[in-house]
């Protein structure tokens, strides 16, 4: 995981100094989404610029701590024909096993 902005700079950076391989592949299976030596490269502006966070998958528990409520508004658009749609939900996300966490960080150039 990376901010937009970490993952924009890593997608210029190479594989090893010297190489011409780009760090960023492209997934054939879904061409828009970058992958580090066949691992997706999840971007959130919640992550701090210049750092990447890697986790394993089976490393982390997702709990939902409120179901999900979904409501809809026909009267705020009466002018024509839309709805207001709103669903709401409590999520929470856990790394019990911090051993499997790594943290990279760009050096600033």
């Amino acid at each position: 995981m990376a901010n937009p902005t970490t993952a924009l700079v890593s997608a210029n950076m190479k594989e090893a100094t010297g190489s011409g391989k780009p760090l960023l592949g492209a997934d054939p299976s879904q061409p828009t989404r970058r992958v580090i030596f066949g691992v997706p490269l999840v971007t959130s502006p919640e992550a701090p610029v210049g750092t990447i966070w890697g986790m394993s998958a089976t490393r982390v528990t997702t709990v939902v701590r409120r179901d999900a409520e979904v409501k809809a508004d026909r009267s705020v658009f009466f002018t024509s024909d839309r709805v207001a749609v709103r669903a709401t939900c409590r999520v929470g996300f856990g790394f019990p096993h911090t051993a499997a966490l790594v943290r990279i960080r760009l050096a600033a150039s």
